[in-house]
């Protein structure tokens, strides 16, 4: 996503399904490589980069409602390491 870090809340309801799968990192060569699987529980939240490649799977039954908060810093997006990232080529390119 679009954020430096991004909060994700699942603040309730019974569902079944619903996985949110993470890749690697945008940039490198195994970005597209599943890596894990994490499983929404009401009342937890997880944490992660922006930049981690990832997506949700569907949900099977029920109903989920999430609360994410998509973070961004002003100051590193003004930075070298924002504007100019290191990207390697995927293998097998």
């Amino acid at each position: 996503d679009d954020s430096e870090v991004t909060f994700n809340v699942c603040l309730g309801f019974e569902f079944s399904g619903a996985g949110l799968q993470f890749c690697g990192m945008h940039g490198s060569p195994d970005h597209r490589k599943q890596r894990f699987t994490y499983g929404h529980r009401p009342g937890r939240c997880i944490v992660h980069l922006g930049r981690h490649r990832h997506g949700a799977d569907d949900i099977e039954s029920g109903e989920r409602l999430n609360l994410i908060l998509w973070n961004r810093s002003s100051a590193y997006r003004r930075s070298r390491e924002f504007q100019s990232p290191e990207y390697r080529r995927e293998e097998g390119v």
